[in-house]
């Protein structure tokens, strides 16, 4: 039976794919590795989860009209996705230790993350009329509540080290 080139190659693309874990960055990582703004860029950062910025057009409102109220909702007039897993680069860190990371190329198209109690770097926002809210691209975005528990991950590719390898052939009589 004869195997096909794609068939081999996607079966050896799995095996070695399946040594690769992603794991939170955390910050005895940033001083086990000595990064700072400048050599942290060579790190490859993924997202852990998807983060969604909106903005959102008009008030909501209630009136009353025709003998009823009728509530004016608001609309969502801009919306922006990063998807989980999504590769990024941590662009600097600033005396406050914030990361201002970069998903795609733009002037001032950077989040920024900060380091929680836990050790990883978390999506951070401010809160403005009680919504989350972070700058992107020199503008305001509003960001949903699952946004915010999103945090940076590196990839670890496990190594597995055998210290004394021998193989047997076996022996034959004469």
């Amino acid at each position: 039976m004869k195997s096909s080139p794609l068939l081999v190659f996607v079966v050896l693309f799995f095996v070695l794919n399946s040594c690769i874990t992603y794991s939170p960055f955390v910050e005895p990582m940033l001083r086990e590795f000595k990064l700072d703004s400048k050599n942290i860029k060579s790190v490859q950062f993924y997202l852990s989860e998807e983060i969604f910025l909106f903005k959102v057009q008009g008030q909501q409102s209630i009136s009353k009209q025709d003998g009823g109220f009728v509530q004016a909702a608001q609309r969502i007039s801009d919306k922006i996705t990063i998807k989980r897993n999504t590769p990024c680069v941590v662009e600097r860190i600033d005396k406050d230790g914030y990361f201002y990371v970069r998903f795609e190329e733009g002037k001032d198209k950077v989040l920024k993350f900060r380091q929680s109690d836990n050790n990883r770097y978390l999506l951070y926002s401010e809160i403005v009329n009680d919504r989350y809210q972070v700058g992107y691209g020199g503008e305001l975005y509003f960001v949903n509540k699952p946004s915010l528990v999103a945090f940076l991950m590196v990839r670890i590719k496990e190594e597995k080290g055998v210290d004394n390898e021998r193989s047997i052939d076996g022996k034959r009589a004469f």
